[in-house]
């Protein structure tokens, strides 16, 4: 409630009581490449190390569930990298799922290049497809 009050002639105060409602909300706004001069780089990588969407880098195999992304144009600084696994395949919609502990874990990460591990349900290291989003602003 806000009180608002006017002189409404010689001593006397005018007082009127308003109810006001206010619509408060946050907004998390996109800022684009332009405006925070980032970069970012995407992409879906296939269990064999063949890039199923996504350019700007490459892949390599190290070993088994082992990944090296290399961007082609590196980040002028450390990007913050997510990696999730995908599976059992990209457009499996009428698969139930894997078990929820096959995972994807971001080894290490520098403007360069990143490592990524896939894995299965034991813990076990294996061949998964995964994606990934690495971005950052500009130093």
């Amino acid at each position: 409630m806000v009180v608002l009050r006017a002189n409404s002639g010689v001593n006397r105060m005018k007082t009127t009581r308003v109810d006001l409602t206010l619509d408060l909300r946050l907004t998390l706004t996109h800022i684009s490449q332009e405006e925070n001069h980032g970069k970012s780089n995407l992409g879906c990588v296939n269990k064999d190390a063949s890039i199923h969407s996504g350019t700007g880098f490459t892949v390599d195999h190290l070993s088994t569930g082992l990944f090296l992304i290399t961007y082609k144009t590196p980040f002028d600084v450390t990007p913050a990298v997510v990696v999730t696994q995908n599976y059992p395949g990209w457009e499996e919609f009428g698969s139930s799922g894997g078990n929820t502990m096959d995972n994807a874990v971001l080894v290490a990460s520098d403007e360069i290049k990143f490592k990524v591990k896939t894995g299965d349900g034991g813990g076990g290291a294996s061949d998964r497809n995964f994606a990934f989003i690495s971005t950052a602003l500009s130093a």
